[in-house]
């Protein structure tokens, strides 16, 4: 059995995931609106039976998420 290494999973995350990929968001967004890794995310969703989107445009653009640059 693995260990937990972040931040557990609470029914509010796994809800916000689920209604997530619902809406078709891909790994990378939902990442970014988690706080958590796209790598995270995926094994999550696997876990649960959900389908991620594509990442059919992935942007790395941290003004494009309103977030700031890295300095």
């Amino acid at each position: 059995m693995s260990k937990v290494r972040g931040r557990p999973w609470t029914s509010q995350d796994d809800l916000l995931l689920r209604n997530l990929t619902a809406a078709g968001k891909n790994a990378f967004t939902i990442a970014v609106e988690m706080n958590r890794s796209e790598s995270v995310i995926r094994r999550r969703a696997k876990e649960s039976d959900l389908k991620i989107a594509k990442n059919t445009e992935r942007t790395n653009s941290r003004v494009d998420l309103g977030l700031k640059a890295k300095r």
